[in-house]
């Protein structure tokens, strides 16, 4: 079997991400028990941390709240005084499956993912639906 170098890449950087990857559930909040996900943390460049999340089951954001369009994924330090910040949107489909990767510096971390208004708000809203620890 030949190989594409795009193909290879590929290959190479999900083993890499698979293989020194560990993966933890993230919590849905009491009112929406039905979401499930999981966030899988691997090692980046320059001692940085890639994250994975994949959520299913998350409800339709304008069912939780009719002003509200969209999710977000939400990341704060666990140690030191550090502010929300927004990691991007999680596009959801019609399944209400969903995924989004990043990088982090931070090796110890909170994520939250909520349903907001749009997907540049600086600062979380009430209505997050997972939740979880990289630790």
């Amino acid at each position: 079997m030949k190989w594409s170098l795009p193909s290879a890449v590929l290959v190479a950087a999900s083993l890499a991400l698979g293989c020194s990857s560990n993966e933890r559930v993230l919590r849905p909040v009491q009112r929406m028990s039905g979401a499930t996900g999981t966030m899988k943390i691997g090692k980046a460049d320059n001692a940085n941390r890639e994250v994975e999340i994949e959520v299913a089951f998350v409800p339709r954001p304008e069912d939780i709240d009719k002003s509200l369009t969209t999710y977000v994924v939400w990341l704060k330090p666990s140690t030191g005084a550090g502010d929300w910040m927004n990691m991007g949107q999680l596009s959801v489909n019609d399944d209400r499956k969903g995924k989004i990767r990043f990088v982090t510096p931070h090796p110890s971390f909170v994520v939250e993912v909520a349903a907001e208004a749009n997907p540049t708000v600086t600062n979380p809203s009430q209505a997050v639906v997972l939740e979880g620890r990289s630790d």
